[in-house]
């Protein structure tokens, strides 16, 4: 009886050896970013809604692409840090509430919608949080390096003149991308025809009417420097390049365009163009400071 026991007992012991070790890769270092640890368990929290969207892709790859962005994260996190620059829970609360409006929806089927994602409020609350400072600190460290010179405004102006107009619209689709997904991967699909851009609106935007195609009526007053832009070489059905549209990167596809009304003036018309033009220059000046932040940086990737 005793050496039946003693068998069990060890028996016992290997199953809770072997769970343990099962176990033990969630509590892995995947990286090390200049000292501060990246745990599996947390590749694996933020991978889970890429994952869910992007069934039958490589999940190693997937893996890897979220740590590249967590990296990333915590590269302008300390950078901010050392800066002093930071994101309050109110403004946190604040985007929380302002997506909520933007899908129509209540607090409980926004957490409901975003479990079916994936996601938890607590989890989308940390992107956000990573979303707002990078944006504050992009605009500080690269927004004002970035210079539009009058002379480039008016030679603009002059080449575009019948595109800056007061009144008329566009009636369009809109598709916005959360902050981690690989949106020129869609835009590669959708051009090809491989996935329809409905599709992928209802897969993965994260901005109004998704059941609908997103489709959405934007008057001359509200539209973008970037779907201005878009819009003056486009014609119904097309779709658009990728834009950043409110620091999310983003489509639509052109419906229909109602006719303007007055012509602005250079004055008038200048803030808009300021923006068409300093957005170029500010995504290739994001491209150097991000390339000096990962040379200077210690990381140490173990997955």
């Amino acid at each position: 009886m005793k050496k039946l026991l003693s068998v069990v007992f060890c028996c016992c012991l290997c199953c809770l050896g072997l769970a343990t070790a099962q176990a033990a890769p969630s509590n892995k270092i995947a990286a090390v970013v200049n000292g501060r640890m990246i745990s599996m368990f947390d590749v694996e929290e933020a991978a889970r809604p890429e994952l869910l969207r992007k069934k039958g892709e490589d999940p190693v790859k997937v893996r890897r692409d979220v740590l590249d962005e967590m990296i990333l994260d915590m590269l302008l996190a300390q950078e901010a840090e050392r800066l002093q620059i930071s994101v309050s829970d109110a403004e946190v609360e604040q985007e929380l509430l302002g997506m909520m409006k933007m899908r129509n929806m209540s607090r409980e089927a926004f957490a409901r919608q975003l479990s079916k994602e994936g996601l938890t409020p607590s989890s989308l609350r940390t992107r956000i949080k990573a979303g707002l400072l990078r944006q504050r600190l992009l605009s500080r460290q690269v927004g004002r390096s970035v210079v539009v010179s009058p002379e480039e405004i008016r030679a603009y102006y002059e080449a575009h003149r019948s595109s800056f107009v007061s009144g008329g619209g566009v009636n369009i689709g809109l598709l916005i991308y959360p902050p981690r997904e690989k949106a020129e991967k869609w835009a590669a699909d959708i051009r090809s025809g491989k996935v329809s851009f409905d599709d992928a609106v209802s897969r993965v935007s994260i901005g109004p009417n998704r059941e609908n195609g997103g489709r959405i009526g934007v008057p001359e007053s509200k539209m973008s420097p970037g779907l201005r832009k878009a819009v003056a070489s486009m014609r119904e059905g097309d779709v658009s390049g990728i834009f950043m549209m409110d620091g999310h990167k983003a489509q639509f596809k052109l419906y229909g365009v109602a006719p303007g009304g007055q012509q602005l003036s250079l004055e008038e018309a200048t803030p808009q163009i300021d923006a068409l033009l300093r957005e170029p220059k500010a995504r290739e000046r994001y491209d150097d400071y991000i390339g000096q932040l990962r040379s200077r940086a210690v990381i140490d990737i173990r997955m």
